[in-house]
């Protein structure tokens, strides 16, 4: 569950493990929550350069392709009560391919590939996903 960056650019993240997906879902739209985005499906790239310079620095170069293309760099965070505090800056691209290029010109590889699938829902101003 993360609340949407803010005006500054500020993500705040909580992670939960999920052993009954279903049943937490259910109990979402009991309250109230709203459907933004049905269950999608993402694929992800993490890229970082040869000295590991961003890793070393718990920062994060992300391509992510689901129904758009974003270019995201997350800052270091802070962790206080399992509640995870960082800079988020994402942008809009218009094609994946162009955009990796982009990326591997100015020095940075591919370091971690994922998938995953995602809906997401807003409460009160809170993104749910």
């Amino acid at each position: 569950m993360s609340e949407k960056p803010t005006k500054d650019g500020i993500e705040i993240e909580v992670k939960f493990l999920l052993a009954n997906k279903e049943s937490i879902e259910k109990r979402i739209k009991e309250t109230g929550a709203r459907l933004i985005e049905p269950r999608t499906h993402e694929f992800n790239l993490l890229f970082d350069n040869q000295t590991e310079d961003l890793s070393q620095k718990s920062q994060i170069l992300r391509l992510r392709k689901d129904k758009k293309v974003r270019l995201t760099y997350k800052g270091e965070g802070k962790c206080i009560n399992g509640v995870l505090k960082r800079v988020e800056i994402e942008i809009i691209v218009n094609r994946f391919e162009t955009a990796q290029a982009f990326l591997e010109v100015l020095g940075y590889e591919v370091y971690w590939v994922y998938e995953k699938y995602r809906t997401t829902y807003d409460l009160y101003g809170v993104s749910i996903t």
